[in-house]
Order: structure tokens, then C-alpha cells, then sequence
């Protein structure tokens, strides 16, 4: 048996992968401080279960994987393969080639397998027992293991010539039967402790049993005369369905005799209901007719108080135009008083302009004698003129004045026409009324004449005014 090669990924500073071959003879692994020779030792030591960190010269395992440098981010998993010619049948494996392979990942979880299949670290442990390869074993000679064999100290001395020996497996052995025999002593001692807990149970259950059997026993006989009294109350109440059937049937005849004395009282009832409302139906007539005849009477009082007030308010309205027919009597008057003084102040300025036209031709025929005269002239022609555009205004005062007039006769006219409609409808007081409107029909006539009257004398002033 001899190792065949060695294949190191992302372990300390085997960042990529790399593969060592060991051929027949010697291998030597020689260079520089630093370079990592000692890190093939170790990959060696991991890949066989080594477990002590301390051996692997860290602090933790998991500085066995690759941190990463500058150039290079850090991995995160480490993994070494180491591949063992087994031509000799040495290990107790049927394979002529054993791989053994190790896996640790940052998040702390590990992985062994031999021939690429997952197993145990007992299993890699027991494949190497007697062989004289593993962790621990004198296959792997580091400076402190020969001075452990030079030492003074037999322990140290001792497990490297059981090693050679090959007892290491059967030690290993005997290790693993007495913690077996520990555990199953602490077994033992805890199956007479759940015995003497079920041996309690046990008793308990016996009581319990014998109640359950006393139990069932007084229950049959609670049923026995459960039964018992059952079969007595049913006879009972038969007995007492007998007896309500018969009252039943008796009072299933009064009933029938009750019905028939109340579809009597029904029909009877009926008709005095019909009764009822036949004179229900009489109250409401009368009782409508009564509302209408007081709504009609109530009608004729409002018609006669309506009437009452038109009548006030005629005779009221027949006083207040008398009063205007008076008042218009009296501004007719003034306004024929105002027209004479017109005329009269009219024909003087009449006189008063022939005056001065013939002093204007006076003034013409002289006109050569001074330029002063004539200018002179001038001026009291354009007085002249003045006076004659007075004379003009006042006469359309005059014309406007018969205006107003003629306006108020036709609001008289009007009044005197809706008055009349208003006597018309008043059957009490026509009469009156009709007197009343002959006598404003006869001072509308009156006031036509005067209006005519005026008239004539205003078409009389612009022959005045022409000559």
C-alpha cells in the first residue's frame, strides 16, 4: 500500500487546484520559507480526520479554507482528495484504489466520502486501524512525535509501539463495548426505574378495574330498573291516553256544537256589519251634503261682503272723481284766464313789431345819412326777434297745456268706463249709478267742447303770427 497522489482545492493557500502524484521511491517537496510545503503535511493530516485544529497550526477550522489576497476573492469551501493504491489488500476494502475525500464549507458543515461515496469519519477511522496511516499514527513523523519517542515519558512511547503492534484496533474496540456496556447499565437502570413507575400504573389500573367492575355491575341493575319503572309509567301513561282521548272526544263534540252556535252568531253578525255600514254610508251623505251647504253658505257670505266693499269702494271712488271734475273745472278756468292774458300780450307785441317795421324802413330810405342809425336798426331787430321767439315758447306752453288736458279727460273716460262695469255688477245700486254715469257722460261732453272750443282759438294765433 502506498499513496498514489494527493489533490488539494481552496485549502490555506492551495487556492486553485492542484494535484501532487507520488511515484515509487521518495518523494522530496523542497523550496523557499513561506511556500507552502508544510500545508501538503496538513492537507494530509485534515484528509485522514484530524480534528485538533492545533496540529493544523490554526486557531479554528475554518482558517483551513482559502481567505483570498488582493487579486483573489476567498472561497467557500475547502476540499482535499488523497488516493491510495491497495494492490496488496492491506485496507479491508475489495477496491484496489481507495479515495479519500474531505469537504468543509464556511457555514461549518462537513462532508468525508471514500470512492466519491458520503460516509462517516468512524468509517475512515476503522478503513486505517492496524494499517499504520491516520491522524495520529507514526506514517506521519513530525519533529514532536520523535521526541516523544526519545522522551522518558511511557504513554507517548506507548501508543506508537501499539500502533506498530497493530492492538490500536482492538483497544479501539474495547473502548467502544465498555461505552456500550456503560449505556446499557444507564439503560438498565432506567427500564427498573420505568418498571417501578409501570408497576404503580399497574395498581392504579387494578383499582380502577375493580371500580369499573362495580361500576358496570350497580349500572345493570340502574338499568334493570330503569326498565322496570319504565314499563310501569308506560302502562301508566296508556292508561292516561285512554282517558284524554275520551275527554277529547267529548270536548271535540263541544267544539263542533261551539262552531256551530258561532257561525250562527257569524252570520248574524254579518248582516248587522252590512247594517252598520249601510247607515255609516247615510251619515257620510248627510254629513257632505251638511259640509256643502255650509261651504255654499259661507260662499254667499263672501259674495255679499265682497259686494259690500265694491259698493263702499265705488261710492268712495264716485266721491273722489267728483272732487277731480271740480278740481279740472277750476284749471280749465285758470288755464282760459292764462290764454286770454296770452292773446292779449300776443296782439301787443303784434303792435309793437308793425311799430317797428315801419321804423326800420324809416331807417332804410335814411340809411346813407349814418352808418350808426343803421347799426342802431339792427340791434332793435334782433331785440324784436327775441321777443318774437318768446312769444313762440309761450305758445307751445299754451299747446302743451291742452295736451295735459286731453290726457286727463281720456284718464277720465277710462275711469268712468270701469266704474260703470263695476255698477253694472252691483244689481242694488244700478239705478244710481247709471244716473251718475249720464251725468259724467254729460260733463265729458262739456269738456269735448271746450276742448274744441281752445282748439279754434290756437288755430286763430298763427294768423296773427302770419300777418
Amino acid at each position: 500500500m502506498n499513496l498514489k497522489k494527493i489533490e488539494i482545492l481552496g485549502f490555506k493557500s492551495f487556492a486553485n487546484k492542484t494535484v501532487i502524484d507520488f511515484s515509487k521511491g521518495m518523494t522530496a517537496i523542497v523550496g523557499p520559507n513561506g511556500c507552502g510545503k508544510t500545508n501538503i503535511l496538513d492537507a494530509l493530516r485534515w484528509v485522514l480526520g484530524e480534528q485538533k485544529v492545533s496540529m493544523l497550526r490554526g486557531s479554528k477550522m475554518e482558517e483551513v479554507i482559502f481567505n483570498g489576497t488582493r487579486e483573489m476573492k476567498p472561497l467557500g469551501m475547502s476540499e482535499v482528495t488523497l488516493t491510495v493504491n491497495n494492490d496488496r489488500g492491506v485496507l479491508p476494502t475489495e477496491y484496489t484504489e481507495v479515495q479519500i475525500t474531505r469537504r468543509l464549507f464556511r457555514s461549518g458543515e462537513s462532508e468525508y466520502l471514500i470512492n466519491k461515496v458520503p460516509c462517516r469519519l468512524k468509517d475512515i477511522n476503522n478503513l486505517f486501524f492496524d494499517t499504520g496511516m491516520g491522524a495520529h499514527s507514526y506514517s506521519v513523523i513530525q519533529q514532536d512525535m520523535i521526541e516523544a519517542v526519545i522522551s522518558d515519558k511511557a504513554e507517548e512511547r506507548r501508543f506508537l509501539f501499539e500502533e506498530a503492534a497493530g492492538i490500536t484496533k482492538y483497544k479501539q474496540r474495547k473502548k467502544a463495548a465498555l461505552r456500550k456496556l456503560e449505556a446499557t447499565e444507564n439503560d438498565f437502570l432506567r427500564l427498573n426505574d420505568i418498571y417501578s413507575e409501570v408497576q404503580t400504573q399497574v395498581r392504579s389500573l387494578k383499582r380502577q378495574q375493580s371500580k369499573a367492575e362495580r361500576h358496570q355491575k350497580i349500572s345493570s341493575e340502574i338499568k334493570n330498573w330503569e326498565l322496570f319503572l319504565s314499563s310501569t309509567r308506560i302502562k301508566e301513561i296508556e292508561q292516561e291516553r285512554r282517558e284524554i282521548k275520551a275527554e277529547h272526544d267529548m270536548m271535540s263534540d263541544k267544539i263542533a256544537a261551539s262552531e256551530t252556535t258561532i257561525n250562527k252568531l257569524s252570520s248574524e253578525l254579518e248582516v248587522e256589519r252590512k247594517e252598520q255600514i249601510d247607515l255609516e254610508q247615510m251619515i257620510t251623505k248627510v254629513g257632505n251634503e251638511m259640509y256643502e251647504a255650509t261651504e255654499e253658505a259661507h260662499t254667499y257670505e263672501t259674495d255679499i261682503t265682497i259686494l259690500r266693499e265694491k259698493k263702499i269702494n265705488a261710492q268712495e271712488l264716485i266721491e273722489r272723481n267728483q272732487r277731480d271734475i271740480e278740481a279740472h273745472k277750476i284749471r280749465l278756468q285758470m288755464l282760459s284766464d292764462q290764454k286770454i292774458e296770452n292773446e292779449q300780450n300776443l296782439l301787443k307785441h303784434l303792435e309793437e313789431n308793425e311799430r317797428l317795421t315801419e321804423e326800420l324802413t324809416k331807417a332804410r330810405t335814411e340809411q346813407t345819412e349814418a352808418d350808426q342809425m343803421l347799426l342802431s336798426a339792427r340791434t332793435g331787430k334782433e331785440d324784436h326777434n327775441k321777443k318774437m321767439i318768446e312769444l313762440e315758447g309761450k305758445l307751445s306752453s299754451g299747446k302743451t297745456e291742452d295736451t295735459n288736458l286731453t290726457k286727463q279727460q281720456n284718464d277720465l273716460n277710462e275711469e268712468v268706463t270701469k266704474h260703470s262695469a263695476d255698477l253694472e255688477k252691483d244689481s242694488t245700486s244700478k239705478e244710481q249709478l247709471l244716473v251718475e254715469r249720464n251725468n259724467k257722460r254729460d260733463r265729458k261732453d262739456e269738456i269735448h267742447r271746450q276742448k274744441e272750443s281752445t282748439e279754434m282759438n290756437l288755430l286763430k294765433k298763427p294768423h296773427y303770427l302770419k300777418s
